[in-house]
């Protein structure tokens, strides 16, 4: 069976202000050029949000009228409070990213390279909240410690 793993990892988010904020999963997607996030997330962190209405562009469908909102979010590295501020994100009611693509210990235990690497995990069914298209290097640092 072939199994696809996305470069999927936990964040917390929050709006402008930093609050402790809410655990869950960032997909980083270089090949998008835009940052969506379910509105379902910013209800819950009760953030000002803006109506809009956008056209997306998917593998198999173009511009495909959407009606949303655009809000300003920060995202925050789990173990400190290194955080970059995400504006124009904007908020659709859906990510169809399944869990199964996030890497889990006995998938990364498959490469000898990547021995000994724990992967952070979030308690609970936490889905994939936000997608963050053309990933700013801020984030990119802020997850993984390059040598």
């Amino acid at each position: 069976m072939i199994h696809c793993s996305l470069q999927i990892a936990p964040l917390r988010g929050c709006g402008r202000e930093c609050c402790p904020g809410i655990e869950t999963y960032v997909f980083l997607d270089n090949s998008s050029d835009t940052t969506l996030c379910l509105s379902s997330l910013t209800e819950s962190l009760s953030v000002s949000r803006t109506p809009v209405h956008l056209l997306l562009t998917l593998i198999n469908a173009e511009n495909i009228p959407k009606s949303g909102y655009e809000v300003m979010l920060n995202v925050l590295a789990l173990d400190s409070n290194d955080s970059v501020l995400l504006d124009k994100v904007w908020t659709i009611k859906c990510l169809l990213i399944p869990m199964q693509t996030i890497l889990s210990d006995e998938d990364v235990s498959q490469w000898p390279y990547l021995k000994g690497i724990k992967l952070p995990r979030l308690d609970g069914k936490k889905a994939v909240s936000i997608l963050i298209g053309n990933v700013p290097l801020l984030i990119r640092n802020m997850l993984w410690v390059y040598d």
